[in-house]
């Protein structure tokens, strides 16, 4: 028997298959132990059968997530360029934070000084 029924249970339940085979009270037999068994052995199946089914989906989930991020983030890249001549849109772009997608390497970037307008643009699309 699985680890749905607990050591005790199965314990009973060996008992009337064995020194009390036979023996019989009002509502308690072996026949009725072993259908409650059959009973809960087919509900801890199913119970994890959906777990695996809500892990599967919790992971697809995930990766969706993750995915989006990355898109998310090439499009503030993109934004940035766009927003040059812009600055209200360029400062509304520049307070976005976008979380660090699970499982995704963080780049390190060097804080450089820039001087304004002349600075190089350098642009770093995620992905």
């Amino acid at each position: 028997m699985s680890e749905a029924i607990s050591p005790a249970v199965r314990e009973v339940v060996s008992l009337f298959e064995g020194a009390l085979e036979g023996v019989s009270f009002p509502q308690v037999d072996r026949s009725a132990l072993l259908v409650g068994s059959e009973e809960v052995l087919e509900r801890a199946s199913r119970v994890a059968a959906q777990r695996l089914q809500l892990e599967q989906a919790q992971a697809e989930l995930e990766a969706s997530r993750e995915a989006l991020v990355v898109l998310a983030r090439r499009g503030v890249a993109y934004a940035r360029v766009y927003a040059q001549a812009d600055s209200e849109l360029l400062s509304r772009i520049e307070g976005l934070e976008l979380a660090q997608a699970p499982g995704a390497k963080r780049r390190r970037r060097r804080k450089e000084a820039k001087a304004p307008e002349e600075a190089p643009l350098l642009l770093a699309v995620a992905g």
